[in-house]
Parts: C-alpha cells; structure tokens; sequence
C-alpha cells in the first residue's frame, strides 16, 4: 500500500502536463505563437543618453553574465553588475572620453585572465581599450588603440596572427576601410594599423570568424552605401588578408553581419540586417570553405532592419535567431527547425524607440538564453527572461521522481 500513491503519481504526471501544456497554449497570443515564451520588459538602466549597442560577459568575474553598454548622446561607456540572477546593480561609468558612442566589446586584452572593454566611437574616430584592474569592474583610463578612424561603428576582438591574444577589429564608415592592428605582446599594446581593405563603400559592421575551415579567423563586413555582404580571407593565419570576397552585393544598407552554425553542419553560417530592404536574411556555408549560398530569407517585412543574434531559445539543440527593427520598434525571435527554415516573427516587444542592439545571454542562471536590448530614443537597456516550456514541466517531474 505503500508504493500505491507514487505509482499514482506517474499515472498523473502526464495528465498534469497535458493541462499545463493546453493552458499554455490556448493563453498564448495567436499573431505571436510563441513570442510567449519570453517574460515582460525588465529594466537594467535607463541612465544613458542614446544607448547604441551592448554586450555581455562576466566583467567582475563572479561566474554570472553583467551587460556593458555605449551610447551615442552621453558620450557614456558603463557596466551593469548582475547582481543577482538578473537583478542588476546601478550604472558603472568606465568612460565618458569619447564623442559619439557606437561598438563596444570585451576580451582580456592584457592576458590577466579578466574582461576588459573595448569602444569604437564614431564622431571622434576613437578605437581604445580600457583595462579591468582588479578583475571586479574597476577600469583604468582610456588608452587608445587608434585616434583615426572616422566614423567608427563596430569593434570585435579576435587572433587573427595565432599567437594566442586578442588583436582587434573595426570599421571606418569615412574611410570605406576595414582594418585590424595587432595586441603586440598579449598585454594591450597594439602594433600599427593594418588595412584588410577600403572597397567597403560605408563600412557599418564587422565580425570575426573561421568561415573556411583552416583553423584562423577571418574577417567579415558590410557596407552600407555599397550594399555590400563580404569576407576576406585571413590567407596565411598571420592576419594577410584576401580582397573582398562577396557573399551578397544587392542587400540594401545591410547593417549587421554575424556567424552561427543555422543548418548544424559544423560550420559556421552568415547573417544579415538590412536595413533598405527590411530584411533579416541568412546564407549557408555550403563547402565549409567559405563558399556561400543565396541569401534564405527570414523575414523581409522587418521595417528597417537594425539587429541581429543567435542563440537556441527553445531549447531544442539548434540555433533561433532574434534580430531587431528600428523603423517598427519590434524586437522578435524565429524558430529555426534544425535545417534553416525559419518560422514566422514571434514578437517579444514592441516599445522600443530606435533598437540597433539585441544580444541573448543566460542573464537568471537557469540555463537558458534571455534575450537583452537596448533603444535609442528612450534610453533603455531592458532584458526579457525566457520562460520556455522545459521551465513549465520540469517542476511536474522533479516532485514526481
């Protein structure tokens, strides 16, 4: 008689499930199938002035992701410490020495085994760093990497020489140029810059990645004006690099470039915003080589494209994507079946001014990946928990066992 209520129990679970799930269902939003699974807007900061873009990593080393912001009108660098499972601490100024606001990243540019900070400014052409002293979010002053880049809107940091440490990345809209400059001694002293081209007609975005399988990074761009999708071969691994490579050159404005593994075939993928053609778009690596398809269109009715990111936010083994468009102010992910085909725009949001920055991060510890935005012209940086349906069956089984 004892075992009589257990065994009970597992002939409820299903039942138990099933009724949660119907609940679930039968409460979502019908244009948005599931943009539910992710909470209400919550605040991290509204103390910048024009926040431009974000990005997250573990700035004072406690294991948990803080979110490290640049806006444009304040001429503000700061961080946010995640205090606990997505509660976040006040603003952390690290720099107000710089005149219109626009890339930011982190690396440990100085091999001390924390995260230091990274700003690619735009009016004032400023490349600089700026070091995480004590390994807890205390910065040093601004040390310049490169006074003269104008019109700088993106920086990323990645070896491109193979010795080991960060060199960086970077764009020069004035200058239709892509260029990096190499961390000298692995401790943040950069060497000269190192042009990679300057046919990029409005440089506007950057990335890194081994887009040819030979084991270093290349280097990927946009150009704007010239409407143009391109990479550039990192041809011996010490940062010499091919002319451009075009993936698509009719991508109108295109805005935002990254890599993911979308068809999970192992090698890394290209997307794309465009903001003309309101386009978030996608092209295979079909070779592994860097031999790339057709542009596979997402979603072509994102008004102004702006943004865009992926991660596996349902948590079913392959890469989703979440992008943002600043012309409707909507933030929104598509699920991806495993094979790169896309579902319709499940919105998250729709109440954010002016968004060119959408990041996804596991910011509650619960393993799975919030997604983080910030708009321009109401001067928020917010975060949106993901409560995905594992979260709803889980508890069910943890009392069942």
């Amino acid at each position: 008689m004892m075992g009589r209520p257990q065994s009970m129990l597992y002939f409820l679970v299903p039942g138990v499930l099933f009724i949660l799930l119907a609940g679930y269902f039968l409460t979502r939003t019908p244009a948005s199938p599931s943009g539910s699974i992710f909470g209400p807007e919550q605040i991290i900061s509204t103390e910048n002035d024009g926040p431009k873009r974000l990005f997250a990593a573990d700035i004072d080393g406690d294991g948990d992701i803080d979110v490290l912001s640049i806006s444009l009108a304040d001429n503000k660098i700061a961080w946010y410490e995640n205090i606990d499972n997505g509660a976040f601490g006040p603003q952390n100024i690290i720099s107000t020495q710089i005149d219109g606001g626009d890339g930011v990243s982190a690396a440990d540019l100085d091999g001390d085994g924390d995260v230091d900070a990274l700003s690619a400014s735009s009016t004032d052409g400023k490349i600089a760093w700026y070091e995480n002293t004590d390994g807890q979010g205390a910065f040093g002053p601004q040390k310049i990497i490169n006074p003269l880049a104008p019109m700088a809107y993106f920086i990323v940091a990645a070896d491109f020489d193979g010795d080991g440490d960060f060199d960086v990345l970077y764009d020069a809209w004035d200058m239709d140029a892509i260029a990096w400059q190499e961390n000298l001694d692995g401790r943040g002293t950069f060497g000269p810059v190192k042009i990679i081209t300057t046919l990029a007609d409005g440089a506007s975005s950057v990335f890194a990645a081994d887009l040819d399988g030979d084991g270093d990074q290349d280097a990927l761009s946009t150009a704007a004006i010239g409407n143009l999708i391109a990479w550039y071969e990192n041809t011996d691994g010490l940062g010499n690099f091919s002319a451009p490579i075009p993936i698509n050159n009719q991508a109108e404005f295109p805005y935002a470039v990254i890599t993911a593994d979308l068809d999970g075939d192992g090698d890394p993928d290209v997307l794309s915003a465009s903001a003309f053609d309101d386009t978030f778009a996608w092209y295979e690596n079909m070779d592994g080589q860097g031999t790339f398809s057709l542009p596979r269109i997402i979603s072509d009715y994102a008004d102004l494209a702006a943004a865009i990111y992926a991660a596996d936010l349902d948590q079913d083994g392959d890469l989703d994507v979440v992008a943002a468009s600043s012309g409707d102010d909507t933030v929104a992910w598509y699920e991806n079946d495993g094979a790169g085909n896309f579902g319709p725009e499940q919105v998250i949001a729709t109440n954010l001014y002016n968004t060119f920055s959408v990041l996804a991060a596991d910011l509650d510890g619960d393993g799975d990946a919030d997604v983080i935005a910030a708009s321009i012209d109401d001067d928020k940086i917010v975060w949106y928990e993901n409560l995905s349906l594992l979260k709803l069956y889980l508890p069910v089984i943890s009392k069942a066992e």
